[in-house]
């Protein structure tokens, strides 16, 4: 086979998206989660300050706002100024 045959099968495309990417992956990482992690046996624990068994949750709240009142203009459903109207 001729030299410059056996370098022009050697061309490839090339990737797109290569199949290595370089950046970290955090879509299972829960290591910003408290208690998800084993600690070394010589650090204290902590009390959690909750009760299992009957939680208390403090809730995001806010105040509720005003909303005015609509004016009523008409009520468009009403037909007792037509004459031809019938009460079945």
């Amino acid at each position: 086979m001729p030299q410059r045959l056996q370098e022009d099968l050697t061309f490839h495309s090339r990737r797109l998206h290569p199949l290595v990417t370089k950046r970290p992956n955090f879509q299972y990482d829960i290591s910003d989660i408290e208690g998800t992690k084993s600690k070394p046996k010589d650090v204290p624990a902590r009390p959690r300050n909750t009760n299992p068994l009957q939680p208390v949750y403090k809730l995001p709240s806010y105040p509720q706002p005003v909303y005015p009142v609509p004016k009523f203009v008409r009520n468009a459903m009403d037909v007792s100024d037509i004459a031809e109207r019938k009460v079945r």
